[in-house]
């Protein structure tokens, strides 16, 4: 969307986060589940929203650093390669370490 040379291509970029970041989120809580053991669960849900907190709060100041150097539609471009490389940080993850520490939850146990 920083490079979106009109207002149409911006708002279907906009959409098109706008959906990408519905799936993220619904996806947010429930996956590492699926790693954790339940004695850890809370534990693994208070350092993950610390992380998101403190990068959110983070974001506006490093977005506002990069525009001043570059310029606006560079520095939202540049946080959205953010994006790119860490979901492929993801899916390296994924399929190199979700075998080895799936957690089956015991049968009988909700």
């Amino acid at each position: 969307m920083g490079q979106a040379g009109s207002a149409l291509l911006c708002c279907v970029a906009l959409a098109a986060f706008g959906l990408c970041r519905g799936v993220y989120d619904s996806n947010l809580f429930a996956a590492p589940f699926d790693v954790i053991a339940p004695r850890y669960r809370s534990s693994a849900v208070g350092v993950m929203l610390c992380c998101a907190f403190v990068m959110g709060a983070a974001a506006p100041t490093i977005l506002a650093s990069i525009a001043q150097q570059l310029d606006m539609a560079t520095a939202i471009s540049g946080m959205a390669a953010v994006y790119v490389v860490a979901g492929l940080f993801v899916l390296i993850a994924r399929y190199t370490t979700f075998r080895r520490d799936y957690y089956e939850e015991p049968q009988g146990q909700p």
